[in-house]
């Protein structure tokens, strides 16, 4: 399992953590590509190599046209989502685009008590919104990373000009979105602003996990890259990014909800296993138990990381009858997983590979395979024996 930590103790910005990623290995020709298929204009993108406290970073540059003239018009959420949408992105990548940017846009709409689709980015600030975000989406899709983790953001005091005038230092923006997302944030002495409303709307949409390498138990380091920020702080002035490989052995603890139902249908029980899921639960169960009196019932489990602890009960609470839940923390131990693709008599198949020490299990993705199965007219067992005979292509 891969992890990407982002180190923001220098502050993060988009063009900073599109930079970091690049320096990891993103792909610059599918940024690039991916970024043309916009069809933005009035911008071009200088990638080069800097020193920031003596640290060799990437720095990604987004060079605005000044004579662009009607390129840079102001656009709103949906503005900028359509341009998202409507590019030759990844599927994955797109929806990760369009969630950072929801997330800056209601930010913005509470700050400023406007409704989302009245939010608008102004100017050349659009173009650089749209870049940073997008790139930042196709950079992390090209990474393939499995989870996200952040340090708390570090940011910084004073003010910072903007459109509005003189803002105190963290922003407005940047201080919705800490709150709303239960971002940490540690404000140093440094004189300006540190994390802007797209860093932190971009921490707030990769990760869902704020806190230490530490947390993570035991994993090995794959790969380190920095990407420079603009401006000159008393810090290193990167963002620092790694990729951790869990080894196969301690992972991160798992916190497991349980409750006791016995006045609920079936269909009703579903279905609140099924908000769940659909809320990020790592699996969710139902054990058939006898209460007191001899009465029978469910016992709901929900499986998930600490940090949705709120969420999750909030749901609990909503969706079923129960008053009360008990939570407990647990250790796991799981198998350090990749996937490749296998290619068949039939064509290729997604595989996935599971290793602990000298352990390793491999198994085809059940839903690829069904869809095969469909499409020749063959049996799930035809096609899933193939694959053990198969060559890997990645």
């Amino acid at each position: 399992m891969k992890t990407l930590y982002l180190d923001c103790s220098s502050g993060i910005s988009g063009d900073m953590t599109v930079a970091a990623l690049l320096d990891l290995g993103a792909g610059e020709d599918t940024l690039r590509a991916g970024l043309a298929s916009m069809g933005l204009t009035g911008y071009a993108l200088k990638i080069s190599r800097v020193h920031k406290s003596g640290i060799d970073a990437c720095d990604f540059d987004v060079q605005l046209d000044q004579n662009a003239g009607g390129a840079f018009i102001a656009r709103n959420i949906n503005d900028a989502k359509a341009l998202i949408t409507a590019s030759a992105m990844s599927a994955n990548a797109k929806d990760m685009a369009c969630r950072i940017f929801d997330i800056v846009a209601e930010a913005e709409a509470a700050v400023h008590n406007l409704p989302l689709e009245e939010v608008y980015f102004h100017e050349s600030g659009a173009v650089d919104s749209i870049v940073d975000i997008a790139g930042t989406a196709i950079c992390m899709d090209s990474l393939g990373v499995d989870a996200v983790m952040c340090s708390p953001l570090y940011d910084g005091t004073g003010t910072v000009e903007t459109r509005f005038g003189p803002l105190p230092v963290p922003v407005p923006a940047t201080l919705e979105i800490a709150r709303r997302h239960a971002i940490p944030l540690v404000i140093t002495g440094h004189a300006g602003e540190m994390v802007t409303p797209t860093g932190a709307a971009i921490a707030a949409g990769l990760s869902g996990r704020f806190g230490s390498p530490d947390d993570m138990g035991a994993v090995v380091l794959r790969r380190v890259g920095y990407g420079a920020g603009k401006r000159d702080y008393k810090t290193a002035g990167v963002l620092r990014a790694m990729i951790l490989e869990h080894s196969g052995a301690q992972a991160p603890p798992v916190l497991k909800i349980e409750c006791n139902i016995d006045d609920m249908t079936g269909e009703e029980l579903a279905y609140a296993c099924e908000k769940l899921l659909d809320a990020g639960a790592l699996d969710v169960w139902l054990t058939p138990i006898f209460m007191k009196k001899g009465r029978p019932a469910h016992m709901l489990s929900v499986l998930c990381a600490p940090e949705k602890e709120d969420e999750m009960t909030k749901l609990l609470f909503f969706h079923s009858t129960t008053i009360g839940v008990r939570l407990s923390t647990h250790r796991r131990n799981v198998m350090a997983r990749t996937a490749k693709t296998v290619e068949t008599e039939f064509g290729p198949v997604l595989v996935k590979e599971s290793r602990y020490g000298e352990i390793c299990k491999s198994k085809p993705e059940f839903e690829e395979v069904k869809k095969m199965a469909d499409q020749k007219n063959l049996s799930v067992a035809q096609i899933s024996r193939s694959t053990y005979n198969g060559t890997n292509k990645k």
